[in-house]
């Protein structure tokens, strides 16, 4: 008998020179993906959706921010305000939105942390290795050892990153380690949070 994720069945053992016995089985089917509701993070930084609440100009201000992560697609995103829906959509192109809402005007967006690593023995790069375009465009910084630490791709490092990136690429690879997502409220953070990949 089944009845929903509970799978209860009975069957008959005997054992040796005994007589038969009676036993159930009670079998829990988990199913992950069908009891995890899509809107709550996998861990707490992880891909999911996350709330956060101020009091601004002597009233609230409740923000939803929920990204989705689907293999091999774009990401899906949902930015709420107040409840009004300011950005829907995927990140097939950068994550930008500026919309006005009876608040004000909601802007906001996300970048990527990146970690160049080397493609051969999975850590990071040398930072003397990496074109000095690259470096300032991308404010890229170095740790004691010399070895490039993760830097923030946003509007102006994409102006130089895949140009300065591309004749080095196959030696080293870039790795997306977090997505940082920033919404403002006429020029007020409202939300800010990294996403763990």
């Amino acid at each position: 008998m089944t009845e929903g994720i509970l799978d209860v069945r009975s069957f008959s053992f005997q054992p040796s020179g005994g007589q038969p016995m009676k036993y159930s089985i009670l079998i829990l089917a988990v199913a992950v993906a069908a009891c995890t509701p899509t809107h709550t993070a996998r861990d707490s930084n992880g891909p999911g959706c996350r709330g956060n609440s101020i009091k601004m100009n002597d009233q609230s201000i409740s923000t939803l921010f929920c990204l989705r992560t689907v293999k091999f697609k774009p990401s899906q995103y949902l930015v709420q305000v107040n409840g009004q829906t300011v950005f829907k959509g995927t990140d097939y192109e950068r994550v930008a939105f500026e919309k006005r809402i009876k608040e004000g005007k909601a802007t906001g967006g996300c970048d990527e942390n990146v970690l160049l690593q080397d493609s051969t023995l999975g850590r990071p790069v040398a930072f003397a290795t990496l074109p000095e375009e690259l470096k300032s465009g991308c404010r890229i910084s170095a740790d004691s050892s010399g070895n490039v630490l993760p830097f923030r791709k946003d509007v102006a490092c994409d102006k130089v990153f895949y140009k300065h990136l591309a004749p080095i690429l196959g030696k080293m690879v870039p790795i997306e380690i977090s997505r940082q997502c920033t919404v403002q409220l006429d020029n007020n953070v409202i939300f800010d949070g990294a996403y763990q990949f």
